[in-house]
């Protein structure tokens, strides 16, 4: 009998915590998205294979390193925001290689703008957030987002996306 009452009790319990839970841990009642709760995909930047779907600082949407290496074309033209590593400096504090996986499998090259903001030394092997725009990686377009900076210049890289980054910073110095 008095085992009875314990399995019901927690059974009761298990049913009041799980009504109580938070919006988005899998219990409870959910808010719409985009009402402030907190979701899995809003806490987490690479929980989405393709963006969290926020917006940080200014319009740019935060993307997963993978999501833009898969599929840069799906970003082209869009402001975004990406912690990225680099691979492969190409020109020293101009432009850098980038990947998911720090090999030359799904490279991205990063071209900094000359006015861009630069919080932390573009030295390999370092993590940092990359905030700009996808852009197609030929003459034209590089030279229509205001870089000075030739395809020669930038080595062997024969990728069809860049981003034109305008601000790189440090991601221990920022509460992203």
């Amino acid at each position: 009998m008095n085992r009875m009452r314990r399995a019901a009790g927690i059974i009761t319990l298990t049913a009041l915590l799980a009504a109580c839970a938070a919006p988005g841990t899998g219990g409870g009642a959910t808010e719409p998205a985009g009402t402030g709760a907190a979701d899995a995909t809003s806490m987490n930047p690479s929980s989405s294979p393709a963006s969290s779907g926020t917006a940080d600082s200014g319009t740019a949407t935060r993307v997963d390193i993978g999501a833009l290496s898969d599929d840069p074309s799906s970003f082209s033209g869009q402001p975004i925001k990406v912690l990225a590593r680099v691979d492969q400096v190409l020109v020293d504090g101009v432009a850098f290689l980038t990947s998911p996986s720090a090999s030359d499998e799904g490279q991205i090259a990063v071209v900094v703008r000359p006015d861009a903001q630069i919080d932390k030394e573009i030295v390999e092997g370092t993590v940092m957030w990359v905030e700009g725009t996808v852009v197609g990686f030929t003459e034209q377009e590089l030279s229509d987002a205001g870089l000075d900076v030739t395809l020669d210049q930038l080595g062997d890289f024969d990728g069809e996306f860049a981003v034109v980054a305008d601000s790189i910073t440090d991601p221990l110095a920022t509460n992203d």
